[in-house]
């Protein structure tokens, strides 16, 4: 979704932000000391922008973190 939009993109859609790849974005879920999760993060992790003289690249930006919200299935001993 955050390359191409609709989760259910064609196989050729053309990424939103020109030049962002699936392996440019990092997703992380953070889990307590029971393994339940408690929060997602996703950002960029790197993506060089070409502008009119100069070149730069930004780094684990943009990011957004949410709390989780999903259903897990405790792991059973």
């Amino acid at each position: 979704m955050v390359v191409f939009g609709p989760p259910t993109a064609a196989d050729n859609a053309k990424p939103l932000v020109p030049g962002l790849t699936p392996s440019e974005v990092t997703v992380t879920v953070a889990f307590d000391g029971k393994f339940v999760p408690l929060s997602v993060t996703v950002f960029v992790n790197s993506y060089t922008i070409d502008a009119v003289v100069t070149t730069f690249t930004i780094t684990n930006k943009p990011s957004l973190q949410m709390p989780f919200l999903g259903q897990y299935y405790p792991l059973s001993c």
